[in-house]
């Protein structure tokens, strides 16, 4: 079985390279050729929770050649349509498109592929790209113990599915869910929570738990999107066995408080350490981020069922603003802009 990793980037590092090591026929696919040239000389080199140098084969777009019958699509969101278009003669009849990106992919990939041939996921490990073929591990080693949530479109648990979760199974804990949707609500939360929050106040994860001006406005984006999560008719499934649900701010005879889950939210993300988003990491390095596929995406479904989101509206206004100057925002600047702009 060919497999192809769409997007060598820190997590396409970590998982094809875990792959090649439990002897999968994978190539990494990157656009750089500096990425491809240090993947293929000095191999695929893992640091921080799990440390491993792992020979891997690594080609461009343009080397693609026969075609691949599992592809794992590890892209930037705004980069699908241009890797599908790529892809796209290298696929045979029977090959699975398994998007792991973040935000609400699989309509796209479907569409450019045909949904007999997507299926989707959601990883809940974090990497951080250290070099052209050097990724670190963020996550805790306990963390790969529930490493993936995959499924098909129609929640069937196909023999397919099922040999692709073994196959991810090299590289942590993979389940086969049949709520793919739900699922993806849920990651959606960490992303434009947890995870936009450390673009906004360029800091790590740690230091915004422990901030509870910073924690405060993480929990009302977290808020924000559940309650429009649920006026789309979906329910927050379980990430690594956590209620996600029960983050919502509870409803009061004068409205909950984000207070009121700050013990909830330390328990839930303080193991996750000083961790920085893909996000965070994207504005540090002068690129564009996924901040209108995530946040925004929450912001434009609230406007189109009637359920406001400032917080998420916020995060698009700094994160954009960020990105057209150069440079990832302090705490301090945005703590005091969310003081200008948001009634609290």
């Amino acid at each position: 079985m060919r497999i192809a990793v769409i997007g060598a980037g820190s997590l396409g590092i970590v998982i094809g390279g875990l792959l090649a090591r439990a002897g999968r026929d994978v190539e990494l696919v990157a656009h750089r050729q500096e990425s491809v040239d240090a993947l293929n000389s000095q191999g695929a080199v893992i640091t921080g929770a799990l440390e491993a140098v792992i020979p891997v084969t690594a080609v461009t777009p343009a080397q693609l050649h026969g075609t691949y019958d599992r592809v794992l699509l590890l892209t930037k969101l705004d980069a699908t349509r241009q890797a599908l278009a790529e892809l796209s003669s290298h696929l045979n009849a029977d090959s699975l498109v398994c998007t792991l990106q973040n935000g609400m992919p699989e309509e796209l990939v479907a569409e450019a592929v045909g949904k007999q041939r997507t299926a989707g996921g959601v990883v809940l490990i974090g990497a951080a790209r250290q070099g052209p073929n050097v990724s670190r591990l963020t996550s805790k080693t306990e963390m790969l113990a529930h490493a993936f949530e995959i499924g098909e479109l129609d929640g069937r648990a196909t023999p397919r599915i099922t040999e692709l979760a073994e196959t991810l199974s090299a590289v942590g804990g993979c389940h086969v869910v049949p709520n793919l949707l739900d699922i993806r609500w849920a990651k959606l939360l960490i992303n434009t929570s947890v995870g936009a929050m450390t673009a906004v106040f360029g800091s790590g994860n740690k230091t915004i738990m422990e901030t509870p001006e910073a924690l405060a406005l993480t929990i009302r984006a977290a808020d924000e999107t559940i309650r429009v999560a649920h006026a789309a008719g979906c329910k927050l499934a379980p990430l690594q066995e956590l209620d996600m649900e029960v983050l919502a701010i509870p409803a009061g005879p004068e409205g909950g408080r984000p207070e009121d889950r700050f013990a909830l939210f330390r328990e839930y993300f303080l193991p996750w350490g000083e961790t920085r988003s893909s996000m965070h990491q994207d504005l540090a390095a002068g690129r564009r981020t996924e901040v209108r596929l995530l946040n925004g995406y929450v912001a434009a479904k609230g406007r189109e069922l009637d359920v406001a989101t400032p917080v998420n509206d916020f995060v698009m206004r700094v994160v954009t603003d960020a990105e057209a100057a150069g440079r990832v925002p302090t705490m301090a600047e945005s703590l005091a802009r969310a003081k200008q702009e948001l009634t609290q």
